[in-house]
Protein backbone atom coordinates (compact mmCIF):
# COMPACT_ATOMS: atom_id res chain seq x y z
CA UNK A 1 0.00 0.00 0.00
CA UNK A 2 2.69 2.49 0.56
CA UNK A 3 3.93 1.40 -2.72
CA UNK A 4 0.79 2.24 -4.25
CA UNK A 5 0.80 5.65 -2.48
CA UNK A 6 3.80 6.74 -3.49
CA UNK A 7 3.20 6.37 -7.19
CA UNK A 8 -0.49 7.19 -7.34
CA UNK A 9 1.07 11.13 -5.78
CA UNK A 10 2.42 11.44 -9.35
CA UNK A 11 -0.65 10.42 -11.22
CA UNK A 12 -3.98 12.41 -8.94
CA UNK A 13 -5.44 13.54 -11.79
CA UNK A 14 -5.91 9.68 -13.46
CA UNK A 15 -7.41 6.51 -12.03
CA UNK A 16 -4.93 4.26 -11.57
CA UNK A 17 -5.44 0.85 -12.54
CA UNK A 18 -2.79 -0.67 -10.48
CA UNK A 19 -1.55 -4.29 -11.21
CA UNK A 20 -1.91 -7.19 -8.65
CA UNK A 21 -1.49 -10.80 -10.51
CA UNK A 22 -3.96 -11.20 -12.74
CA UNK A 23 -5.64 -7.98 -11.81
CA UNK A 24 -6.16 -4.21 -12.25
CA UNK A 25 -6.88 -3.37 -8.56
CA UNK A 26 -8.40 0.57 -7.27
CA UNK A 27 -8.41 2.00 -4.08
CA UNK A 28 -9.87 4.54 -2.01
CA UNK A 29 -11.14 7.65 -4.47
CA UNK A 30 -10.50 5.67 -7.36
CA UNK A 31 -12.27 2.40 -5.84
CA UNK A 32 -15.14 4.73 -5.47
CA UNK A 33 -15.26 6.54 -8.71
CA UNK A 34 -14.87 3.10 -10.67
CA UNK A 35 -17.36 1.23 -8.62
CA UNK A 36 -20.03 3.95 -9.75
CA UNK A 37 -19.08 4.21 -13.05
CA UNK A 38 -18.00 0.84 -14.40
CA UNK A 39 -21.03 -1.16 -11.83
CA UNK A 40 -18.30 -2.95 -10.23
CA UNK A 41 -18.80 -3.96 -6.72
CA UNK A 42 -17.09 -1.87 -4.26
CA UNK A 43 -15.15 -3.99 -1.06
CA UNK A 44 -11.93 -3.31 1.04
CA UNK A 45 -8.42 -4.12 1.94
CA UNK A 46 -7.20 -4.12 5.20
CA UNK A 47 -4.35 -1.44 4.81
CA UNK A 48 -2.30 -0.06 8.41
CA UNK A 49 -5.36 2.94 8.87
CA UNK A 50 -8.30 3.02 11.07
CA UNK A 51 -10.52 1.80 8.40
CA UNK A 52 -10.07 -0.54 5.34
CA UNK A 53 -9.28 0.88 2.31
CA UNK A 54 -12.50 1.02 -0.63
CA UNK A 55 -11.23 -1.41 -3.13
CA UNK A 56 -12.66 -2.44 -6.51
CA UNK A 57 -10.87 -4.75 -8.90
CA UNK A 58 -11.04 -5.92 -12.91
CA UNK A 59 -9.29 -9.19 -14.35
CA UNK A 60 -6.49 -7.76 -16.54
CA UNK A 61 -7.07 -9.52 -19.88
CA UNK A 62 -10.75 -7.63 -19.83
CA UNK A 63 -9.19 -4.26 -18.98
CA UNK A 64 -9.80 -2.78 -22.56
CA UNK A 65 -13.02 -2.57 -22.03
CA UNK A 66 -13.68 -1.08 -18.88
CA UNK A 67 -10.55 1.76 -20.00
CA UNK A 68 -12.93 2.26 -22.62
CA UNK A 69 -15.98 2.77 -20.94
CA UNK A 70 -13.38 5.61 -18.28
CA UNK A 71 -12.19 7.49 -21.04
CA UNK A 72 -15.70 7.93 -22.95
CA UNK A 73 -16.50 9.13 -19.82
CA UNK A 74 -13.94 11.68 -19.77
CA UNK A 75 -11.47 10.09 -17.24
CA UNK A 76 -8.00 9.29 -17.35
CA UNK A 77 -6.64 5.58 -16.77
CA UNK A 78 -2.90 5.21 -15.56
CA UNK A 79 -2.07 1.83 -15.70
CA UNK A 80 0.59 0.70 -13.55
CA UNK A 81 2.05 -2.73 -14.47
CA UNK A 82 4.97 -4.83 -12.52
CA UNK A 83 8.24 -4.15 -14.33
CA UNK A 84 10.39 -7.03 -13.05
CA UNK A 85 10.09 -10.66 -12.30
CA UNK A 86 8.32 -11.59 -9.65
CA UNK A 87 10.52 -14.70 -9.57
CA UNK A 88 13.91 -12.36 -9.39
CA UNK A 89 12.52 -9.69 -6.65
CA UNK A 90 14.08 -9.12 -3.83
CA UNK A 91 10.73 -7.63 -1.30
CA UNK A 92 8.58 -6.72 -3.23
CA UNK A 93 7.64 -6.26 -6.54
CA UNK A 94 8.99 -3.36 -8.31
CA UNK A 95 5.53 -1.37 -10.15
CA UNK A 96 5.41 1.93 -12.10
CA UNK A 97 3.40 3.59 -14.60
CA UNK A 98 4.02 2.20 -18.26
CA UNK A 99 0.93 4.44 -20.12
CA UNK A 100 -1.39 7.32 -18.96
CA UNK A 101 -4.75 6.61 -21.69
CA UNK A 102 -6.65 10.29 -22.04
CA UNK A 103 -9.80 10.59 -24.21
CA UNK A 104 -7.42 12.44 -26.59
CA UNK A 105 -4.66 9.71 -26.53
CA UNK A 106 -7.00 6.56 -26.66
CA UNK A 107 -6.50 4.47 -29.40
CA UNK A 108 -8.51 1.07 -29.43
CA UNK A 109 -11.17 2.80 -31.93
CA UNK A 110 -15.01 0.73 -32.00
CA UNK A 111 -16.11 -0.19 -35.62
CA UNK A 112 -18.05 3.40 -35.37
CA UNK A 113 -15.09 5.52 -35.02
CA UNK A 114 -12.93 3.79 -37.62
CA UNK A 115 -13.99 6.49 -40.19
CA UNK A 116 -13.56 9.44 -37.44
CA UNK A 117 -10.19 10.50 -36.36
CA UNK A 118 -9.54 10.74 -32.33
CA UNK A 119 -7.84 14.69 -32.27
CA UNK A 120 -5.79 15.93 -29.36
CA UNK A 121 -5.31 19.49 -29.36
CA UNK A 122 -2.77 22.51 -27.63
CA UNK A 123 -4.02 25.94 -27.29
CA UNK A 124 -1.34 29.03 -26.99
CA UNK A 125 -2.30 32.87 -26.64
CA UNK A 126 1.11 35.16 -27.44
CA UNK A 127 1.79 38.07 -28.57
CA UNK A 128 -1.98 38.73 -30.38
CA UNK A 129 -2.38 35.36 -31.49
CA UNK A 130 -3.81 32.03 -30.77
CA UNK A 131 -1.19 28.92 -31.74
CA UNK A 132 -3.11 25.40 -31.86
CA UNK A 133 -1.42 22.55 -32.97
CA UNK A 134 -3.45 18.69 -32.95
CA UNK A 135 -2.37 15.19 -34.15
CA UNK A 136 -4.03 12.12 -34.21
CA UNK A 137 -1.95 9.15 -32.38
CA UNK A 138 -3.19 6.58 -33.99
CA UNK A 139 -2.82 7.56 -37.51
CA UNK A 140 0.23 9.78 -37.04
CA UNK A 141 -1.14 13.00 -38.19
CA UNK A 142 0.30 16.44 -36.79
CA UNK A 143 -0.53 19.59 -37.82
CA UNK A 144 -0.48 23.21 -36.52
CA UNK A 145 -1.67 26.96 -37.26
CA UNK A 146 -1.84 30.34 -35.82
CA UNK A 147 -4.24 33.34 -36.31
CA UNK A 148 -5.05 36.68 -34.51
CA UNK A 149 -6.44 35.89 -31.10
CA UNK A 150 -10.48 36.42 -31.85
CA UNK A 151 -12.51 34.03 -30.33
CA UNK A 152 -14.80 33.29 -32.86
CA UNK A 153 -12.01 31.91 -35.47
CA UNK A 154 -10.65 29.71 -32.40
CA UNK A 155 -14.14 28.10 -31.57
CA UNK A 156 -14.95 27.54 -35.63
CA UNK A 157 -11.31 25.87 -35.57
CA UNK A 158 -12.55 23.64 -32.63
CA UNK A 159 -15.95 22.46 -33.59
CA UNK A 160 -14.04 21.51 -37.48
CA UNK A 161 -11.25 19.47 -35.34
CA UNK A 162 -13.57 18.39 -32.34
CA UNK A 163 -10.45 17.21 -30.33
CA UNK A 164 -11.42 14.88 -27.50
CA UNK A 165 -8.57 16.69 -25.34
CA UNK A 166 -7.20 19.94 -25.45
CA UNK A 167 -4.42 21.05 -23.29
CA UNK A 168 -4.15 24.60 -22.30
CA UNK A 169 -2.24 27.08 -20.02
CA UNK A 170 -3.14 26.68 -15.97
CA UNK A 171 -4.10 30.54 -16.72
CA UNK A 172 -6.09 29.96 -19.63
CA UNK A 173 -8.88 32.39 -19.96
CA UNK A 174 -11.89 31.05 -17.91
CA UNK A 175 -14.22 32.51 -19.71
CA UNK A 176 -12.68 31.14 -22.99
CA UNK A 177 -12.74 27.70 -22.31
CA UNK A 178 -16.79 27.28 -21.36
CA UNK A 179 -17.19 28.87 -24.29
CA UNK A 180 -15.16 25.98 -25.88
CA UNK A 181 -16.98 23.72 -23.64
CA UNK A 182 -20.34 25.36 -25.04
CA UNK A 183 -19.19 23.99 -29.03
CA UNK A 184 -16.88 20.84 -27.98
CA UNK A 185 -17.55 19.01 -24.53
CA UNK A 186 -14.13 17.59 -24.35
CA UNK A 187 -11.48 16.72 -21.66
CA UNK A 188 -9.99 19.95 -20.41
CA UNK A 189 -5.88 19.30 -19.38
CA UNK A 190 -4.06 22.25 -17.89
CA UNK A 191 -0.30 22.62 -17.48
CA UNK A 192 2.05 24.99 -16.64
CA UNK A 193 3.06 25.73 -19.97
CA UNK A 194 6.12 28.00 -19.16
CA UNK A 195 8.07 24.78 -18.10
CA UNK A 196 5.56 22.09 -19.51
CA UNK A 197 7.42 22.01 -23.29
CA UNK A 198 9.72 20.21 -25.58
CA UNK A 199 12.84 21.92 -26.52
CA UNK A 200 13.85 22.66 -30.38
CA UNK A 201 15.99 19.36 -29.91
CA UNK A 202 13.42 17.71 -29.00
CA UNK A 203 11.25 19.16 -31.95
CA UNK A 204 13.80 18.50 -34.71
CA UNK A 205 14.55 14.73 -33.31
CA UNK A 206 10.46 13.80 -33.73
CA UNK A 207 9.94 15.37 -36.78
CA UNK A 208 12.84 17.53 -39.29
CA UNK A 209 15.05 20.45 -38.68
CA UNK A 210 13.48 21.88 -42.04
CA UNK A 211 9.97 21.67 -40.72
CA UNK A 212 10.76 22.89 -37.18
CA UNK A 213 12.69 26.08 -38.55
CA UNK A 214 10.05 27.13 -41.39
CA UNK A 215 7.52 27.18 -37.67
CA UNK A 216 6.26 30.59 -36.66
CA UNK A 217 7.08 31.03 -32.78
CA UNK A 218 3.25 31.02 -31.96
CA UNK A 219 2.69 27.41 -33.84
CA UNK A 220 6.31 26.41 -32.76
CA UNK A 221 5.17 26.68 -28.71
CA UNK A 222 1.58 24.54 -29.71
CA UNK A 223 3.51 22.33 -31.42
CA UNK A 224 6.43 21.53 -28.69
CA UNK A 225 3.36 21.37 -25.32
CA UNK A 226 1.23 19.17 -27.87
CA UNK A 227 4.28 16.91 -28.48
CA UNK A 228 5.23 16.97 -24.67
CA UNK A 229 1.72 15.69 -23.67
CA UNK A 230 2.28 12.89 -25.72
CA UNK A 231 5.19 11.37 -24.89
CA UNK A 232 4.54 12.14 -21.56
CA UNK A 233 1.44 10.35 -21.79
CA UNK A 234 2.49 7.30 -23.86
CA UNK A 235 5.69 6.68 -22.58
CA UNK A 236 7.45 6.10 -25.86
CA UNK A 237 8.23 7.52 -28.74
CA UNK A 238 5.70 7.26 -31.51
CA UNK A 239 7.81 6.80 -34.52
CA UNK A 240 4.77 7.19 -36.92
CA UNK A 241 4.31 10.86 -35.72
CA UNK A 242 7.05 12.12 -38.09
CA UNK A 243 5.46 14.55 -40.63
CA UNK A 244 4.78 18.05 -38.95
CA UNK A 245 2.32 19.52 -41.29
CA UNK A 246 1.68 23.49 -41.13
CA UNK A 247 -1.90 24.88 -42.71
CA UNK A 248 -3.91 28.61 -43.10
CA UNK A 249 -6.76 28.78 -41.85
CA UNK A 250 -8.00 31.39 -44.77
CA UNK A 251 -7.05 28.15 -47.87
CA UNK A 252 -10.94 26.71 -46.40
CA UNK A 253 -13.69 27.76 -45.88
CA UNK A 254 -14.88 28.99 -42.07
CA UNK A 255 -18.25 27.27 -41.06
CA UNK A 256 -19.30 28.04 -37.32
CA UNK A 257 -20.59 25.00 -35.23
CA UNK A 258 -23.72 26.34 -35.41
CA UNK A 259 -24.14 26.01 -39.60
CA UNK A 260 -22.39 22.71 -38.87
CA UNK A 261 -24.75 21.70 -36.87
CA UNK A 262 -27.64 22.38 -38.91
CA UNK A 263 -26.55 21.51 -42.43
CA UNK A 264 -25.85 18.13 -40.60
CA UNK A 265 -22.09 17.67 -42.84
CA UNK A 266 -21.40 14.43 -41.40
CA UNK A 267 -23.81 13.78 -38.44
CA UNK A 268 -27.77 14.56 -37.95
CA UNK A 269 -29.04 16.93 -35.42
CA UNK A 270 -31.51 14.40 -33.97
CA UNK A 271 -29.58 11.06 -33.24
CA UNK A 272 -26.04 12.53 -33.49
CA UNK A 273 -25.18 9.58 -35.91
CA UNK A 274 -24.39 9.38 -39.81
CA UNK A 275 -27.39 8.50 -41.02
CA UNK A 276 -29.13 11.15 -43.02
CA UNK A 277 -25.99 13.20 -43.03
CA UNK A 278 -24.04 14.66 -46.30
CA UNK A 279 -21.13 12.15 -45.53
CA UNK A 280 -23.88 8.89 -45.41
CA UNK A 281 -25.24 10.03 -49.20
CA UNK A 282 -21.43 10.78 -50.12
CA UNK A 283 -19.64 7.99 -48.79
CA UNK A 284 -19.16 5.23 -51.32
CA UNK A 285 -15.42 4.94 -50.17
CA UNK A 286 -13.61 1.50 -50.15
CA UNK A 287 -11.46 1.66 -47.27
CA UNK A 288 -11.91 3.45 -43.66
CA UNK A 289 -8.18 5.99 -45.00
CA UNK A 290 -10.95 6.81 -47.76
CA UNK A 291 -13.85 7.69 -45.21
CA UNK A 292 -11.41 9.43 -42.98
CA UNK A 293 -10.62 11.28 -45.90
CA UNK A 294 -13.74 12.17 -47.30
CA UNK A 295 -14.99 13.20 -44.10
CA UNK A 296 -11.83 15.87 -43.76
CA UNK A 297 -12.61 17.36 -47.03
CA UNK A 298 -16.70 17.72 -46.08
CA UNK A 299 -15.16 19.64 -43.13
CA UNK A 300 -13.16 21.82 -44.89
CA UNK A 301 -14.62 22.99 -48.08
CA UNK A 302 -11.74 24.37 -50.35
CA UNK A 303 -11.95 28.18 -51.40
CA UNK A 304 -9.21 28.15 -54.06
CA UNK A 305 -10.04 27.90 -57.71
CA UNK A 306 -6.92 26.10 -58.54
CA UNK A 307 -7.61 23.40 -55.99
CA UNK A 308 -10.89 22.55 -56.32
CA UNK A 309 -10.68 22.08 -59.89
CA UNK A 310 -7.47 20.12 -59.07
CA UNK A 311 -10.07 17.94 -57.29
CA UNK A 312 -12.23 17.71 -60.15
CA UNK A 313 -10.19 16.87 -62.52
CA UNK A 314 -9.21 13.59 -60.22
CA UNK A 315 -13.04 12.81 -60.06
CA UNK A 316 -13.74 12.86 -63.84
CA UNK A 317 -10.43 11.12 -64.07
CA UNK A 318 -12.09 8.09 -62.33
CA UNK A 319 -15.73 9.24 -63.46
CA UNK A 320 -14.66 8.66 -67.51
CA UNK A 321 -12.96 5.66 -66.90
CA UNK A 322 -15.12 2.90 -65.19
CA UNK A 323 -13.73 -0.27 -65.97
CA UNK A 324 -10.53 1.49 -64.54
CA UNK A 325 -12.49 2.99 -61.27
CA UNK A 326 -14.46 -0.70 -60.70
CA UNK A 327 -10.96 -2.63 -60.69
CA UNK A 328 -9.67 -0.10 -58.36
CA UNK A 329 -12.34 -0.18 -55.96
CA UNK A 330 -11.99 -3.82 -55.78
CA UNK A 331 -8.69 -3.73 -55.11
CA UNK A 332 -9.04 -1.06 -52.30
CA UNK A 333 -11.53 -3.19 -50.67
CA UNK A 334 -9.06 -5.53 -49.37
CA UNK A 335 -6.51 -2.76 -48.15
CA UNK A 336 -6.77 -2.68 -44.57
CA UNK A 337 -6.55 0.45 -42.28
CA UNK A 338 -2.89 1.13 -42.74
CA UNK A 339 -2.28 4.10 -40.85
CA UNK A 340 -3.65 2.64 -37.90
CA UNK A 341 -2.13 -0.46 -37.55
CA UNK A 342 1.40 1.11 -38.43
CA UNK A 343 0.39 3.53 -35.42
CA UNK A 344 -0.60 0.38 -33.25
CA UNK A 345 3.21 -0.71 -34.07
CA UNK A 346 4.83 2.62 -33.31
CA UNK A 347 2.70 2.17 -30.29
CA UNK A 348 3.37 -1.62 -29.46
CA UNK A 349 -0.04 -2.67 -29.21
CA UNK A 350 -0.34 -4.50 -32.61
CA UNK A 351 -1.49 -8.18 -32.71
CA UNK A 352 -1.27 -10.61 -35.13
CA UNK A 353 -4.25 -9.99 -36.85
CA UNK A 354 -2.91 -6.71 -37.67
CA UNK A 355 0.38 -7.34 -39.14
CA UNK A 356 -1.59 -10.49 -41.13
CA UNK A 357 -3.55 -7.66 -42.91
CA UNK A 358 -0.72 -5.49 -43.21
CA UNK A 359 1.21 -7.85 -45.02
CA UNK A 360 -1.91 -8.37 -47.00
Amino acid sequence: MRQYMTIKENYQDCILFYRLGDFYEMFFDDAKTASRELELVLTGRECGLEERAPMCGIPFHAAANYISRLVSKGYKVAICEQVEDPAQAKGIVKRDVIKIITPGTFIENSTDEEYKNTYIMSIVEEDGYFGIASSDISTGEFKTTFFKNLKTTLLDEISKILPKEIVVDINFSEDTLNDIRSVNNCLITKKDIKTFKCDDYELIQQFSEVEVSGLNAVSKYASSILLKYILDTQKINLTNINVLTTYDIVNYMTIDSSSRRNLELTENIKEKSKKGSLIWVLDKTSTTMGGRTLRKWIEEPLISLKDINDRLDSVDELFDDIYFTDELRDLLKNIYDIERIVGKISNKNVNAKDLVSLNN
